[in-house]
């Protein structure tokens, strides 16, 4: 879901919500781009991506909702 900076926080509380998805990790709302330390690490991103992406029971459900919410 691409959004503009000011609604990824939100978004991401959402999808977790729904269960549609996993969050990286967003704790802090900024509004502006203006933001001094790195937010989310890549190995979060990197490790949630390759759980989304494998065939375990959880990414399977996950995708489903996904499906369901669209």
């Amino acid at each position: 879901m691409l959004t503009n900076n000011k609604e990824q926080f939100y978004n991401e509380k959402l999808v977790e919500i729904l269960g549609c998805g996993v969050g990286v990790g967003a704790e802090v709302w900024h509004i502006s781009f203006d933001v001094k330390d790195t937010i989310v690490k890549k190995e979060k991103i990197e490790a949630n991506l390759k759980m989304l992406m494998n065939t375990s029971r959880e990414s399977e459900e996950i995708g489903s909702r996904a499906k369901d919410v669209k």
